[in-house]
């Protein structure tokens, strides 16, 4: 009644085999694919469980029995292994239960024939046991149902199998995990095929277990052992169509060959329409292409973008011209804000340098900017020997007009100054409010004579302007000092103190006067 022999190891040890895998993925429940790998697993092993017990006992009844039992695994290993496939690929933890329940359909059917098969015969008829070198095994013929079955379990493999490698063909893994999921299937299906179809000289030998075993411990050093469960699988979908950058696949031509949702929308391209027709035509792009660039800036419907160029070569060419790239990945990252962050914090920075460098009332430079420019002055005239010009010269009886008519009318009187000092300087001069109503002016490359021309237009100007304040006319008038040298000393003090004293001078003698320093 019972029988051991050798046929009884390889279910066996795929029973060990399956088991232990199966132990080796309990702390990956979280990792898509790992469940369907638990129920391929188990799948596998209650089959070889069913062989396993047909390979033991030799009466015919026993054996017809555990070929129905091992219906149920050889049925439900093609669902499990494209539930797999699936949701491994599609970064999903389990499948639909509606799918699952559609692919399942013809299995259940496929049970139900298999349980009642005395009655229709339609999975398997003639019956017989075998004996070869004493081992006693069992032989039948395939039913009409059975290419059924047998099509839509390999479609499923095949579906599946394809999936797979489409989607590892996407990652960075090694090639033994390809080679499993190619191969562990075809060995599977290649001793299910010799035993059903009885393609054998040997009857009633078992080379499904064997088919089995050997795609066992291919699936268990490819998936289960590679590492590929180790780290989750991410779509193109999530990297490439969510992506909020614009990336574009051009040829060497710039034609467009793919671009995600992202491209369409900022490149106006119609997704439906025959866009592989299409080049880009924008200047900046091809301009980048010439020069093989790997990025460059350019605007789009008033938005500045980055776009950074990637050259795509064959994994496999045998001579990759890197200059010439056949295709290109184009990314176009929007920087339009962080363009207007820089513009704006230029527009800081140059406020900053203007509110430390003049006068808040009156726009002229102040006096800290103005004695950093005499400096400046100062070493160019020791080096070329031209001659160095300075005004100085402060308003008339200012406080007079500040208690007569307020300091609102004194704020613009002072303005007024300013507009007009503005109005007689050149490019190279500099002039500055450097006290209350005291003004300098610096003039390069200026001899006295010029000087004092420049210093009596600019007094006659303020003394003709008028101010209005409560109806009422405001005039004032300006002492200057001049001073002209060719040469200087280190002590700049001295420069502004022969000035002062010309000033000084000039309100001494009557006021709205121009006074040269001795």
């Amino acid at each position: 009644m019972f029988q051991l022999t050798l046929w009884s190891a390889p279910p066996f040890l795929v029973i060990l085999l399956t088991l232990w895998s199966m132990f080796s993925l309990r702390d990956k429940k979280h990792i898509p694919g790992t469940l369907a790998i638990n129920w391929v697993l188990a799948a596998a092993c209650f089959w070889c469980i069913a062989l396993l017990f047909r390979s033991l006992v030799t009466t015919i009844e026993l054996k017809i029995l555990a070929t129905q039992m091992a219906e149920i695994g050889m049925v439900f290993l093609p669902v499990a292994w494209f539930a797999f496939t699936v949701t491994y690929s599609n970064n999903e933890t389990t499948i639909s239960s509606r799918a699952l329940l559609a692919l399942a359909i013809v299995p259940c059917i496929t049970l139900g024939l298999a349980f009642t098969n005395e009655q229709h015969q339609l999975i398997w008829y003639q019956w017989q046991l075998t004996n070869l070198s004493e081992y006693i095994g069992l032989s039948f013929q395939a039913g009409s149902f059975f290419p059924i079955i047998a099509i839509y379990s390999f479609c499923l493999v095949l579906c599946g199998t394809a999936i797979a490698i489409n989607r590892h063909n996407q990652s960075q893994h090694k090639e033994l995990p390809i080679i499993t999921i190619c191969f562990t299937p075809i060995l599977i299906a290649a001793s299910i095929l010799i035993d059903e179809l009885r393609l054998t000289p040997f009857q009633g030998v078992e080379f499904t277990s064997l088919g089995l075993l050997l795609g066992g411990f291919l699936f268990r050093a490819g998936v289960v052992s590679a590492g590929i469960l180790s780290h989750m699988r991410i779509r193109r979908h999530t990297v490439v169509e969510q992506l909020s950058d614009m990336v574009i696949i051009i040829d060497s031509q710039a034609g467009i060959l793919d671009f995600n949702a992202a491209a369409a929308q900022g490149l106006h391209i119609q997704p439906n329409s025959n866009y592989k027709r299409e080049k880009l035509r924008l200047p900046a792009l091809l301009e980048m292409m010439r020069t093989n660039s790997s990025s460059t800036e350019l605007i789009i419907d008033a938005r500045t973008y980055d776009v950074r160029s990637t050259p795509l070569t064959p994994r496999f060419a045998p001579t990759p011209n890197m200059n010439k790239p056949a295709e290109r990945a184009l990314v176009f990252r929007d920087i339009t804000a962080s363009k207007e962050a820089q513009r704006a914090l230029l527009q800081a920075k140059l406020e900053l340098q203007t509110l430390a460098h003049t006068d808040p009332l009156t726009g002229l430079y102040n006096r800290r900017f103005f004695m950093q420019r005499l400096e400046e002055e100062a070493e160019r005239l020791r080096r070329h020997k031209n001659p160095l010009s300075c005004l100085l010269f402060d308003l008339d009886h200012f406080k007079i007009i500040n208690d007569t008519f307020g300091h609102d009318a004194g704020d613009k009187v002072l303005k007024m100054v300013a507009q007009k000092t503005l109005g007689a300087t050149r490019i190279t001069d500099v002039a500055a409010r450097i006290g209350g109503e005291e003004f300098a002016m610096l003039l390069p490359e200026t001899d006295t004579d010029g000087a004092l021309r420049l210093a009596n237009r600019l007094r006659e100007s303020i003394a003709k302007e008028c101010i209005y304040s409560e109806n009422r006319c405001v005039n004032v008038t300006t002492s200057i000092g001049v001073v002209t040298v060719d040469q200087v000393e280190d002590n700049l003090d001295s420069l502004l103190t022969q000035a002062d004293k010309a000033l000084y001078q000039a309100k001494n003698s009557g006021r709205n006067m121009v006074c040269i320093a001795d």
